[in-house]
């Protein structure tokens, strides 16, 4: 939220320092106040410790971010380093990710290799490398990238720049992603004679001679993620190996790993429109359901061994062993925000089932919080962070401290409503678009995959049974027959605008109140609260004007053109690979949070990939009343198109007072073979 950061010296920490002493005085003089005070007096003695609590926990928490920020950014690539060959070596840091183009990966780097009677540079720790194909002569094969496994030594040479994003409205902020991930810099693998590998063992300890690192020992600080990720990257080569044909092969190595690169577009479309792409991802779902098996299971196997109680009672060994199964899972997932919350709240529950003393889930999610904020302070840069502790929020407001007991079925849809009805407004306010049908589709899809795929997928990828993992594909492909019909309903998703963040707050404070348990007073005044966020639209061009808005998609253009009812898109910007394109990245997201649902008209200038490579995105995702252009009808986005009209300098139209002209070709152009379709 800040161009720069604070100034963040010993003076600023000697305030917060002295804030937190003076708080913890202050709150030890108003709990030896006065016993007899009035009740009014002991309401604004505990306001007042709440605010001083607040300030001192918030000037703490702001002074720690800062100064990791900081640390971070310290090490960042310097712009004279930018667009340099320069040779490293160092480790594949990352699991390799596969596209049509080569491959990409994170690199450690140990030491910069002196390039003659150059001062040797400076560069980050870690690195965002890309390692194209390569191309011998023209019209041959291309060479592919060699296999990079986790842990690797290389030597290669490399061509770096900062990282940068683009900057647009609702876009993703590439350059807060990389700040998150210690990324310092990107770049791609140069050819070079002189690229080659090192080793593939990884050792435990060893010291790096004539190290050009200031902190040298951060290397080996990395070593345990390194052997993480090669054990992650052998799981997925066998899974792989044994799902080779099976369609939704992708996914079940997504369950098990938590890599999610390789699933197709079409399955994440489904997965989205039907509200379970968190059952796709290694869900905090996921590891308390492994986890409370594994319990269930060693409880019952070690209460039958008189041996092994008179030992270790069997609750408590099967917690342990819950646990470090739980341990595990977290981090063959990859130790993503939401596994970390999972994972450190049930160690807070198995230190209060192991000692015998009364907790809280609410102080269990409350610790979880804390630690993952202390181990990452940028978690709350990620929608799972939000979306991952607010869920278990919402179960834990409707279900903690009620009387009575309630039947199973009813208290599964009662934390489903409360779910999908609590993150209704953090979820508007992240993708400006949810799901209506997903209580449905979580109501089959949760328990089956939950309880059933995930066991199964796990016991297949870690031992050698590929039939487990076959067994595991088919029941995945009898869940996901309802929810591709679920999905091709026409209004499977409702969509919405950005919401002011003001509006957000009051949304989740109505949301509170709606399910605020019965007997609370205006119950439905929670409704009142929650309107801002849905009828605060985003301003328009009145009658008469015109609003032209210039998206920032690199090299090419890509413009959104409004009147007061209509929205026009001329050109859309490159294609950045086969995956994705300016587009899904950047127009979409800008319409869908400027809340513009129709679009009107698309106009391609020519068919320039840095002009109409996001074409086919807009046309399946927006569908144009008209698609007007110089180009033929045999272009790709022309397939879906409802009207295909070819541009000359004889059209014109109206919209909202605001008139539109062609100037350019002529009719005549069409015919001529000299002029160029970049003409």
């Amino acid at each position: 939220m800040q161009a720069e950061l604070p100034l963040l010296d010993w003076r600023a920490c000697l305030l917060i320092f002295c804030i937190c002493l003076a708080t913890w005085g202050i709150a030890r003089r108003l709990q030896n106040g006065v016993p007899d005070l009035y009740q009014s007096q002991r309401f604004a003695r505990l306001a007042t410790l709440t605010l001083l609590m607040f300030v001192a926990g918030a000037s703490v928490g702001a002074g720690y971010a800062t100064w990791r920020a900081q640390v971070r950014m310290a090490d960042a690539l310097a712009s004279d380093q930018e667009g340099l060959d320069i040779t490293v070596l160092g480790r594949v840091a990352s699991l390799a990710i596969l596209n049509t183009r080569g491959v990409r990966f994170e690199f450690l780097v140990e030491t910069v290799l002196p390039d003659g009677n150059k001062v040797v540079a400076v560069i980050p720790e870690r690195l965002s490398l890309n390692w194209y194909k390569t191309y011998p002569r023209k019209g041959q094969e291309s060479v592919p990238p060699p296999n990079l496994i986790p842990g690797e030594q290389w030597q290669i040479t490399v061509r770096l720049r900062r990282p940068h994003g683009s900057a647009n409205p609702h876009g993703f902020d590439f350059e807060a992603y990389a700040l998150e991930r210690n990324i310092g810099a990107t770049g791609y693998v140069r050819k070079a004679a002189t690229n080659a590998k090192i080793t593939s063992e990884i050792p435990i300890f060893e010291t790096t001679a004539q190290t050009t690192l200031p902190d040298p020992w951060r290397v080996y600080r990395a070593f345990p993620a390194l052997y993480i990720d090669r054990t992650r990257h052998h799981i997925r080569t066998r899974m792989q190996e044994a799902l080779a044909d099976k369609p939704y092969g992708a996914v079940l190595v997504a369950l098990a790993i938590g890599e999610q690169s390789a699933i197709p577009d079409a399955q994440w479309k489904t997965f989205w429109r039907t509200g379970v792409g968190h059952l796709v991802s290694i869900s905090g779902l996921h590891i308390t359901m492994v986890a409370s098996l594994i319990y269930w299971l060693m409880f019952r196997l070690w209460a039958r061994v008189p041996g092994l109680v008179a030992r270790v009672p069997a609750q408590r060994a099967a917690i342990l062993i819950g646990l470090f199964v739980a341990f595990s899972y977290t981090l063959i997932a990859g130790f993503s925000v939401p596994t970390q919350r999972t994972f450190f709240m049930l160690c807070a529950m198995a230190v209060a089932m192991w000692s015998g003393r009364p907790s809280s889930f609410s102080g269990a999610l409350l610790g979880a919080l804390f630690f993952v904020l202390l181990i990452d302070p940028w978690a709350v840069t990620a929608a799972g962070f939000w979306l991952s502790f607010g869920a278990v929020a919402a179960i834990l407001y409707v279900t903690a401290h009620r009387v009575g007991r309630e039947h199973g079925v009813l208290g599964a849809t009662r934390a489903q409503v409360a779910v999908t009805a609590g993150l209704l407004p953090l979820t508007l306010a992240l993708f400006q678009e949810v799901s209506i049908i997903s209580p449905i589709a979580n109501a089959f899809a949760i328990p089956a995959i939950s309880l059933v795929v995930v066991p199964l997928t796990l016991i297949g990828a870690i031992l050698p049974f590929d039939f487990v993992l076959h067994l595991a594909h088919w029941l995945l492909s009898l869940v996901m027959l309802p929810l591709d019909w679920l999905a091709s309903l026409p209004n499977a998703v409702w969509q919405s605008h950005a919401p002011v963040l003001w509006t957000t707050v009051l949304a989740v404070l109505g949301t509170a109140l709606l399910l605020a348990p019965r007997g609370v007073p205006a119950r439905w005044w929670g409704l009142a609260l929650i309107a801002p966020m849905l009828l605060l639209t985003p301003k328009g061009p009145k009658q008469g004007e015109l609003w032209v808005t210039l998206l920032d998609v690199g090299q090419g253009l890509a413009t959104v053109v409004r009147t007061q009812n209509h929205t026009l898109v001329y050109d859309t910007g490159p294609s950045f690979g086969p995956e994705s394109d300016a587009g899904s990245r950047i127009i979409i997201p800008y319409l869908r949070g400027e809340g513009l649902r129709k679009l009107d008209a698309l106009v391609i200038s020519h068919t320039d990939e840095d002009h109409s490579g996001g074409a086919r995105a807009i046309v399946d995702a927006r569908a144009p009343e008209w698609v007007l252009t110089s180009a033929n009808k045999d272009v790709p986005y022309a397939v879906n198109a409802r009207e295909w009209l070819r541009c000359d300098n004889t059209d014109a139209w109206k919209w909202d007072g605001v008139v539109f002209e062609i100037l350019h070709p002529l009719p005549t152009d069409y015919d001529a073979e000299k002029i160029k379709t970049n003409n």
